[in-house]
């Protein structure tokens, strides 16, 4: 929470995750365009770092996923969730693993 002043616009905070994953599906049906959609949002432990200006994750994401979610992985900002990842290869847990990347 003590991060999200640098990254989200000032009257937008959430408490927990679901309160965070609400507003995201709630966005996807109305200014996202997306009525209806069918998969899951993993949360994992992470943090704001200034060096990189990113969200990176503090902890090997691949432990904290449920068991039984293993057919396809969508990684937003891959780049960022593998730079500091020493765990076992994604697609050793997932069937399909996708990595969508942002550019300037």
């Amino acid at each position: 929470p003590v991060d999200q002043a640098r990254i989200f616009p000032e009257d937008l905070r959430f408490d927990k995750p679901s309160e965070q994953e609400a507003y995201i599906w709630r966005w996807a049906r109305t200014k996202g365009s997306l009525p209806s959609l069918d998969f899951r949002i993993a949360w994992y432990p992470a943090g704001f770092s200034p060096i990189a200006g990113s969200i990176m994750p503090t902890t090997d994401i691949v432990r904290q996923l449920p068991p039984g979610n293993d057919d396809v992985c969508i990684l937003e900002e891959p780049e960022h969730l593998t730079w500091n990842h020493h765990g076992s290869r994604w697609t050793t847990h997932f069937r399909h693993v996708v990595g969508v990347v942002h550019t300037n």
